[in-house]
């Protein structure tokens, strides 16, 4: 994969992760992206949990992201 295209999917997931944790929208997706993420333990969930949950995958992505700029074979495709 590219380092372009690397960047763009980054950007893409930032602005997700930044719209649930940041913004309003763990409301919005909070029963579509939890049940795809979660499985049927949806309602177990409050909506601090999914933001926790997304919180600390944007930051594992961001430390994944760091090390493929550097080191090409941690990128995908």
């Amino acid at each position: 994969m590219g380092i372009v295209l690397w960047t763009v999917l980054f950007l893409v997931y930032t602005g997700v992760c930044a719209w649930i944790v940041l913004g309003d929208g763990v409301e919005t997706v909070a029963e579509l992206v939890a049940a795809a993420f979660l499985g049927a333990e949806v309602h177990r969930w409050s909506e601090q949990g999914i933001r926790v949950f997304v919180g600390l995958t944007w930051v594992l992505e961001v430390v994944w992201f760091v090390l493929g700029l550097f080191e090409p074979s941690w990128r995908l495709w």
